[in-house]
């Protein structure tokens, strides 16, 4: 066990730290000597403290602590959207896709839904953008819903919509992850075979009509894209409707109106 040395080395090879700066820390000087050198610093915060002269040198030490605190302090400080109208809706999405203890992470995190990778390390960052792609919800009863049911929360995939409306893009209620064939008598595959009737031309190449009764993909693909076609009261025939009568048929030309 090294004894303490309180008298300062006199090998050649000995540099003194007195009066050199080291982050935070500026050496006062030498102090004792167990094993390394140490010495006497003061912190910009005010505070003294000893340190080993390598934790100096290779950086490991740049404070008398008070960095560590500050750093920890960031971390965990509150980014002010605490009391934002969606910043719970952000956490609770967060939580069913990435907490296995979630009782939702199942329907979520559980079959692959995602959040997006700059949304989820930084929640403050996913509130504000989302805001600002989608704005605030209309109610307090509207909810979050991803636009692709398979696909992940993201800028490009999310809505504000009722409950009700959820509820009928949900995969049990249009049963799109199960075999789109069996979907022939309904409305929204209806509105698909009229769209290529009347406009085949001009519908995008993932919407044409493949061919194969085993797989109907184009049906999926627009399924996926629009979802089901909506049934309200005397709404109950709307119609497939573009924003630009220019450019084709595709998801982001194309609304249920």
């Amino acid at each position: 066990m090294s004894e303490i040395s309180y008298e300062m080395p006199k090998d050649k090879r000995f540099k003194n730290l007195s009066g050199q700066v080291f982050g935070r820390l500026t050496v006062l000087e030498w102090s004792h000597k167990k094993q390394f050198s140490y010495y006497l610093c003061m912190c910009e915060c005010g505070n003294n403290v000893v340190i080993q002269s390598t934790s100096l040198r290779n950086g490991a030490t740049v404070s008398c602590g008070c960095y560590r605190r500050e750093r920890a302090s960031e971390i965990h400080t509150t980014h002010g959207l605490t009391n934002h109208p969606i910043y719970d809706r952000c956490v609770k999405i967060i939580q069913r896709c990435y907490n296995p203890n979630n009782e939702y992470y199942h329907y979520y995190g559980g079959r692959g839904i995602t959040v997006f990778e700059s949304w989820r390390n930084d929640i403050g960052l996913m509130v504000i953008q989302i805001e600002t792609e989608i704005g605030l919800p209309p109610t307090p009863k509207h909810e979050i819903d991803r636009i692709n049911v398979n696909g992940g929360y993201e800028p490009d995939n999310i809505r504000w919509v009722t409950r009700e409306e959820n509820q009928r893009n949900k995969r049990n209620t249009h049963n799109q992850a199960r075999d789109p064939v069996t979907r022939k008598t309904t409305a929204t595959y209806n509105a698909w075979r009229r769209l290529l009737r009347w406009h085949g031309d001009e519908v995008c190449a993932e919407w044409k009509d493949d061919k194969n009764p085993e797989t109907t993909n184009g049906f999926r693909q627009f399924f996926e894209d629009m979802g089901e076609k909506p049934n309200l009261g005397y709404r109950k025939h709307s119609p497939l409707m573009r924003y630009d009568e220019t450019k084709p048929w595709c998801r982001e030309n194309c609304y249920w109106s």
